[in-house]
């Protein structure tokens, strides 16, 4: 009692006199003004940092959609360039490269749908034309019979016409004067047996290609994907545009001076900044251009920005209204104290105590239930977690680390080390190999400063997932998942498609199956090669029309469709049918493999071979 009386006698004296008073109501003032500024810089921090941020991973989505882009263009010219290769070669075996043959076999329906073949399983390339050494075309896989048509006025035929070198050269965009689409083209010359220019092989692509690959991308609103030719001529683009307007000029002249570096910021003609990344397509004279505007990809910042502005706002005014109540309640305390000393001071004390006391108390409840939660949380976790503070000392691990491990919690607790750590687990025989050496190592990882993954075998046989993740203020987080039960379940399911496989290739009964949509040959077993006496490369891909006669595809499609519109098996009687060995009687059993939801995926026919055709007298 003695001592609580003397604090209360303290605080009177604290604001007997008006001049202490004032000297801590001003000390309350500036330390929450204090405070509001720090709130401001701490906001004003964490908005420029969501900034940085959200720019920083837009730019790297543009860098990867701009490389991603870049090789699917050239995969897809390199794709033509292969179609002309094969064409050459398969004209050089025929005998062909000659001015006089090429107007001979070349120019049949047989070579119309050679051509057509050669680009059947390639859907971007729009058409494949062989042209002579006058530019008149000879034969193209669009249409049949050629009609009498020349590209002599194109500009690539010029160019390959008037030098020997480059042997290919790539179009500006074309109007295309029988379908009226616009398309650019790769055209390359072939020689005859004395070097003289016997021809052209011209493959081209529709722009409405690139229009839909490009829009079935999205970067979000405001984006646009441009593919030009280094001259500056817009080929194609997402949202579709016809050409350039002429004060994008020196735009443009920025995006290809900057088409091996990182991405720019550029104005447009409206003085909007936007984010561009321009990259080279590796092998043709064209560059790609991935731009957004910095506009729309800030919407998000500056909704994140109001929100945390708002509530910094609303953090002062709350300091303002406790200071404002508490100078109040300070100047009100000075004056019953001046007033009413003795009989006040008592009681003051006690309430302020019993204040402090409960607020100590909810204060401690809070930790220990957050702190239980934490615990659970940890607990709970079906991986092991361990966290090292900046020194590689250990903060927390969770009972499923030290189970994992067969570890001993005397020494894997908080405060180890964590070379006090690898040593332990060599003792126990988890790890071989130098411990420093080991140490210095995962040390090096985690100051890189990126997360990592690593899996690793225990001499148990167990597979542990271990994935590192670097902490900003230095330390890391790891984290070990047992995936051996994943790794187990995946070895057996690939055995098992191999057993099947082997069982499918092994049944003499032949066994073809179809896409339930295309009707196109997906499998073609060894015993089906030799009923029908194709080769299964020749079959992979193709429709009954493809491979058969006429008549004999038009019975497939007719048995394909009735099948469909089936209950899902239909059983053929002997029949006739018609092979590279000569007219079968076969009887066959179909089946619809449907999927999870009951559509037709898949036709399953199985062939017996009931004996050799044979004609009616």
């Amino acid at each position: 009692m003695t001592e609580i009386s003397d604090n209360r006698a303290g605080t009177s004296r604290l604001f007997k006199s008006p001049s202490r008073a004032a000297k801590f109501i001003y000390l309350a003032v500036a330390g929450g003004a204090l405070l509001g500024c720090v709130i401001i810089a701490g906001t004003v921090s964490v908005i420029i940092d969501l900034r940085a941020q959200a720019l920083a991973n837009t730019e790297r989505e543009l860098r990867n959609m701009a490389l991603v882009l870049t090789e699917q263009i050239d995969r897809s010219f390199e794709a033509i360039a292969l179609v002309q290769s094969g064409l050459i070669e398969r004209m050089d075996r025929l005998g062909n490269l000659s001015a006089d043959k090429l107007w001979g076999p070349m120019a049949s329906r047989e070579a119309h749908l050679m051509l057509k073949d050669a680009i059947s399983g390639l859907p971007h390339i729009e058409n494949i034309t062989i042209t002579d050494a006058q530019g008149i075309i000879v034969n193209s896989s669009r249409f049949w019979p050629i009609p009498p048509l020349s590209v002599a006025e194109r500009e690539y035929y010029k160019a390959l016409k008037a030098n020997q070198y480059p042997t290919s050269v790539l179009s500006e965009l074309i109007l295309n004067r029988t379908t009226g689409t616009a398309s650019i083209y790769l055209a390359r010359k072939f020689f005859g047996p004395n070097g003289q220019m016997i021809g052209i092989v011209v493959g081209g692509m529709e722009q409405k290609y690139f229009e839909r690959y490009f829009g079935t991308i999205n970067l979000g609103t405001g984006s646009v994907i441009s593919l030009l030719r280094l001259n500056g001529e817009l080929i194609a683009s997402h949202p579709a545009r016809r050409q350039l307007a002429p004060s994008e000029a020196t735009w443009l002249r920025t995006l290809i001076d900057r088409a091996d570096h990182e991405v720019a910021r550029v104005a447009d003609v409206d003085g909007q900044e936007n984010l561009v990344a321009v990259r080279a397509v590796a092998h043709y004279p064209m560059i790609v251009s991935v731009s957004v505007g910095i506009g729309d990809v800030l919407e998000g910042w500056r909704s994140q920005a109001i929100y945390l502005g708002g509530a910094a706002a609303f953090a002062i005014l709350m300091i303002a209204g406790i200071a404002f109540v508490s100078i109040r309640y300070i100047r009100h305390y000075a004056t019953l104290s001046r007033e009413r000393r003795e009989r006040t001071d008592s009681a003051a004390h006690h309430k302020a105590t019993e204040f402090v006391l409960r607020e100590a108390e909810r204060v401690r409840q809070l930790l220990t239930k957050q702190k239980v939660q934490l615990d659970a949380a940890l607990e709970n976790m079906s991986q092991g977690l361990i966290m090292l503070d900046a020194n590689a000392r250990m903060l927390i691990c969770n009972q499923r680390y030290i189970d994992m491990y067969g570890l001993s919690p005397e020494i894997v607790k908080p405060g180890c080390t964590f070379r006090e750590l690898i040593k332990h687990q060599a003792e126990i025989g988890l790890i071989d190999g130098d411990v420093n050496e080991i140490v210095e190592r995962i040390e090096a990882a985690i100051a890189q400063g990126s997360p990592s993954s690593d899996l690793r075998t225990l001499a148990d046989g167990r597979m542990i997932l271990v994935s590192l993740h670097p902490m900003a203020e230095g330390g890391c987080v790891t984290t070990h998942q047992d995936v051996t039960e994943q790794h187990r379940a995946q070895r057996d399911t690939e055995r098992a498609q191999k057993f099947l496989m082997t069982v499918v290739e092994s049944v003499p009964s032949a066994i073809v199956v179809k896409d339930a949509r295309t009707l196109k040959y997906v499998l073609f077993n060894r015993a089906a090669e030799k009923f029908y006496g194709f080769v299964r490369a020749e079959v992979m891909g193709r429709t009954s029309h493809d491979l058969f006669p006429k008549e004999t595809a038009a019975m497939i499609v007719a048995y394909d469709k009735k099948l469909l519109e089936s209950s899902g098996q239909l059983n053929l009687g002997a029949h006739s049918l018609w092979t590279l060995n000569g007219p079968r009687v076969v009887t066959a059993r179909q089946v619809v493999i449907r999927d999870e939801s009951a559509r037709p995926m898949f036709l399953l026919s199985i062939i017996e071979p009931v004996g050799e055709h044979k004609a009616v007298a």
